[in-house]
């Protein structure tokens, strides 16, 4: 009889604990990226995305915006700058959560927008009817108040 452990208990092969595949036959040989079947290029889900940036990018643990260090797993995360969620490199930045809050809520307001939030909160308009009017959480509203996102716009 065999040394080793039986796959899924059922007698189809045998291996040795601890004995790995190669890199080239732990997947299908040869199925790397455009060369599998699989591929699907631009129309990737999202976490199958997330997942490819992760193996192409890494995974540090500093936010490229504020500079916290030392951050992981759900601390930090990659987002997509462009919103489009296309396989390009340079359209990826890896932000804390918080940061990557404000930068996604961010994205959903133009300059011009802003611009009259702010207008809006000095004539005394509510932050409530102010988040209700452009589809955006009062957090958000209350962050342009006190400049913590979209401090560039006066």
């Amino acid at each position: 009889m065999p040394k080793g452990i039986p796959i899924n208990g059922v007698n189809r092969g045998w291996y040795k604990k601890g004995q790995r595949s190669s890199p080239e036959t732990e997947f299908k040989k040869g199925c790397t990226e455009e060369k599998c079947i699989q591929w699907k290029g631009d129309k990737v889900g999202y976490f199958a995305l997330h997942q490819w940036v992760n193996k192409k990018l890494g995974k540090p643990g500093k936010c490229e915006k504020c500079g916290k260090d030392g951050l992981k797993r759900k601390q930090i995360h990659w987002a997509n700058i462009s919103g489009n969620y296309k396989r390009d490199i340079n359209d990826w930045i890896r932000l804390c959560s918080r940061c990557h809050y404000f930068f996604d809520k961010r994205n959903k307001l133009e300059i011009e927008d802003v611009f009259v939030i702010k207008l809006l909160r000095k004539m005394g308009v509510s932050q409530r009817e102010v988040s209700n009017i452009y589809s955006v959480s009062r957090t958000l509203i209350s962050a342009i108040d006190t400049g913590r996102t979209w401090n560039n716009v006066v």
